[in-house]
Order: C-alpha cells, then structure tokens, then sequence
C-alpha cells in the first residue's frame, strides 16, 4: 500500500483527533528513490503533497546490529534488501551493484553497505526537519517504544489531531 493510499484510507482520523502512525514515511521514500537515481528535487515535489506529521521518529540503529538482526530472523535477504541497485551519481542509470547477488548469494556485506548508506542518507535528510525524535534501536524493541511513547505522551493533546510517523 502506497503512502498515498495509506494517507486517505486514514483521512477522518488525520482530520479528526485520533492518532495516526505510519511506518516508514516520506523520509524513508525519498532516500530509497534517491539512492536509486531519482533526483532529491522531484523526490521533495512528490513529498510536500504528503501530510506533515506532528512528530517524526527517526527509529536509528547501528547498521551492524541492523544486519545482524535481519540475519538472524532466519530468512533470505532480499535482493532490495542488499542493495543490488546503484546509482553512480545523479542522472546515471541504475547499475546492477553485482550480478552474483542474484539467486541464493550471501548477502550478508552488501547488506551492511546498503544500510550504512540508507542511515546517512536518512540523517541528512531528517536533519531538515523541524519536529524529528531520534530514537536509539541499539538496544531492546521495549526501551525505543518506551521512549517513542513518553514522546507521545507529553504532545499537548488539545492540538486535535496527532499524526506520527517513522522515517
């Protein structure tokens, strides 16, 4: 489900005083469409039609406790998750990082490189935001949402709707 569609399938409470998450915002898309050739320009057009969220959540981790964690989960690593497609630099064509990658190669290094690239990518690029939380993913899954809650819960509430998204 795209952004757009998440966006007015929960319209009435953006509008309203629920609150709204979404996982993996704007953020996230222009970084991915970034490091796959698209210019930063076109990216932030297609982005200021997106709601501004009240507070954004950069959920933030050391790449290598990432990669540990996705390999550990006991299941493939994609060939997107290892970062098979490269853009040189912008207006170049997307490469294919490395044909071996295909099929049941390890992936397990370029994955390491593709999140290294996504996290500085993601730090400059929420670096422009105003309302941005960094949340430490180093340590357990209980201690980020502990810290992403108590967020939530000093937000002045009478602003009606709340809307929270992740980078």
């Amino acid at each position: 489900m795209t952004i757009v569609e998440q966006v007015a399938e929960h319209r009435a409470a953006l509008n309203g005083d629920g609150l709204v998450f979404f996982d993996r915002y704007v953020p996230t898309l222009m970084v991915r469409g970034f490091l796959e050739g698209l210019s930063m320009d076109y990216m932030r057009a297609l982005s200021a039609y997106a709601p501004q969220p009240t507070i954004l959540f950069l959920i933030d981790c050391d790449p290598h406790i990432c990669r540990d964690r996705i390999v550990n989960r006991e299941r493939p690593i994609s060939y997107f998750e290892a970062g098979s497609r490269v853009v040189d630099h912008l207006h170049r064509p997307i490469l294919e990082a490395d044909p071996g990658l295909r099929g049941d190669a390890d992936r397990r290094l370029p994955l390491l490189d593709h999140l290294m690239r996504m996290r500085t990518q993601l730090n400059r690029l929420v670096s422009e935001y105003e309302n941005v939380v960094v949340v430490d993913n180093s340590g357990t899954p209980e201690s980020a949402f502990k810290v992403i809650m108590d967020t939530i819960s000093s937000v002045d509430q009478t602003t009606g709707s709340q809307s929270f998204a992740s980078a």
